[in-house]
């Protein structure tokens, strides 16, 4: 009963890779003594995994003289198949040690959007310096990344805010400003210095992402400018089109200096107070020696190469 259910089974799921490199040890040697050796196999052994090949293909493979070996009909027919298959079979596997190895050099970054200026040629610099470690990249928002960072689900973040947390290694890396972009058509255009209460009668458009809006509206408060006409957007390219109908003063960071000045944007500074944060990188604490070599490495070459600020 046991052996009809494991010969069913055997022919159900096919050869083993194991029975496929015995049989192309055999077929080689065209002896079951040489090939035992060379398999490192007891010949009686050896002979069982052949008989039980055969049983799982249905078919005989060889013909067992006193003094020779020979492949049958089948045998000749099917060993360049066998062969095959093996080939592939050793190459998969090596494909996973690679995978499984790649794993280790894996590097994930994440950054907030308006800091993606900074992180993109220092990131790629080192990418190209190590083109065998893996690197997977993307944009988080604010408040997610440092909990990203802390938990381990990202090895480098770029961000705001980081300094607050003892939970992680950070570097300075540069400062921004919330600053007024308006039209030139607008008002504003040449109001300069600005004060945060001349755009009390203007209407606002600012993104939606928490620490930069409660930054803004804090401040707004403080220096009892009206906030019933903001409006909140969650992606840049919106706010730039409400600021190009000349009636919006658009409130965004000043990470973002290339676009908007690209546009032709004017750009206003507002003042008492100034709003600054600085932009860091960060890793995860950890005791020295323990991080993973190409994350050191990385996070190393990142703090050197995009060190803005003492």
């Amino acid at each position: 009963m046991t052996e009809d259910k494991n010969a069913r089974r055997s022919r159900l799921y096919g050869p083993t890779p194991r029975q496929l490199a015995y049989f192309k040890e055999v077929a080689s040697h065209l002896n079951f003594r040489s090939a035992a050796a060379v398999l490192s196999l007891s010949q009686p052994a050896l002979t069982s995994a052949i008989q039980e090949l055969e049983s799982v293909v249905g078919a005989k493979l060889f013909d067992r003289g006193t003094r020779s070996v020979q492949l049958t009909a089948s045998g000749k027919a099917i060993r360049p198949q066998i062969e095959w298959m093996l080939s592939n079979y050793l190459l998969g596997v090596q494909g996973i040690e690679q995978m499984l190895q790649r794993g280790e050099d894996m590097v994930r970054i994440a950054y907030v959007p308006a800091a993606a200026q900074l992180a993109a040629l220092s990131i790629m610099q080192w990418q190209r310096a190590r083109p065998m470690a893996m690197l997977h990249w993307t944009d988080m928002s604010d408040d997610l990344l440092a909990t990203a960072v802390e938990n381990g689900e990202v090895d480098i973040g770029l961000g705001l805010g980081f300094t607050a947390s003892e939970a992680l290694e950070t570097q300075l890396i540069a400062q921004e400003q919330i600053v007024a972009i308006v039209s030139v058509r607008h008002p504003l255009a040449k109001a300069q210095p600005l004060q945060w209460i001349e755009l009390r009668d203007h209407p606002l458009v600012m993104l939606s992402h928490n620490n930069h809006q409660q930054m803004i509206m804090h401040s707004m408060e403080q220096s009892d400018a009206d906030t019933a006409f903001v409006k909140s957007v969650s992606h840049i390219e919106s706010l730039y089109a409400m600021v190009e109908t000349g009636m919006f003063v658009g409130l965004v960071s000043s990470l973002y200096e290339a676009s908007y000045l690209a546009r032709g944007f004017v750009t206003l500074k507002a003042q008492s107070p100034a709003l600054s944060r600085y932009v860091s990188l960060a890793t995860r604490k950890c005791p020295p020696g323990t991080r993973r070599p190409i994350v050191q490495d990385c996070w190393e070459y990142l703090c050197m190469h995009m060190k803005k600020v003492a």
